[in-house]
């Protein structure tokens, strides 16, 4: 029986999520439902990822390498993909490209960590009331310099409203991979007829 490697990455951020084996049944397959559907080695049987976890991959585009002994496929997730419950199965951070939240995050748990004083450890000792007063406040300079003011002045009050909510996210004890896998349940939910239509009122919003 042939089987192939197959690389699973994420559609949207580039991310690798795994690495699993197909054969040529597991591959009709997930051509044909688009949902990734491998062929365990151990148990000598077809599987589809999160048939149990729940937290499946959809097909969204594939591909073979120049020999065509590997395949490729392009997904979105729906939540986890490694099985400790980590988005990816390399969780090696080396190999791992930094957004933006997770450099905030990093000088942030380093600022705590720290025996010197910071903004950031005051920051933290005032609240959650402060916390979401400083937030508000940041927004609005940010709607103000895009507003009247010039590129460069937006880019620096986004940067000072992405910390503040950094800080506020780590004060709450939100993991930036939370916020991930928030952000990839969105991506792969089905559009509300609210969403369809494209008219929601600040009432419905809030539902």
């Amino acid at each position: 029986m042939k089987l192939w490697p197959a690389v699973i990455q994420n559609e949207s951020t580039g991310q690798i999520l795994m690495l699993g084996f197909m054969n040529q049944e597991s591959l009709d397959l997930t051509l044909k439902t688009h949902l990734i559907t491998f062929y365990s080695r151990s148990r000598n049987q077809l599987w589809k990822k999160g048939e149990t976890s729940g937290n499946i991959l959809k097909l969204v585009s594939w591909s073979w390498d120049c020999d065509q002994d590997s395949l490729l496929f392009l997904v979105k997730s729906s939540g986890p993909t490694c099985h400790l419950n980590q988005i990816s199965c390399f969780t090696d951070t080396r190999f791992q490209e930094k957004g933006v939240l997770e450099t905030l995050a990093k000088r942030i748990d380093d600022s705590l960590q720290s025996s010197e004083s910071s903004m950031t450890k005051e920051f933290i000792k005032k609240g959650k009331s402060f916390w979401i007063r400083k937030l508000q406040e940041e927004a609005c300079e940010v709607g103000l310099a895009t507003s009247f003011e010039s590129k460069d002045r937006i880019m620096s009050e986004a940067a000072d409203l992405l910390y503040r909510l950094s800080v506020l996210l780590k004060g709450s004890g939100i993991k930036v991979d939370d916020l991930k896998t928030e952000l990839e349940r969105r991506n792969t939910r089905p559009k509300s007829k609210i969403e369809i239509n494209g008219n929601i009122s600040l009432q419905q919003a809030l539902i």
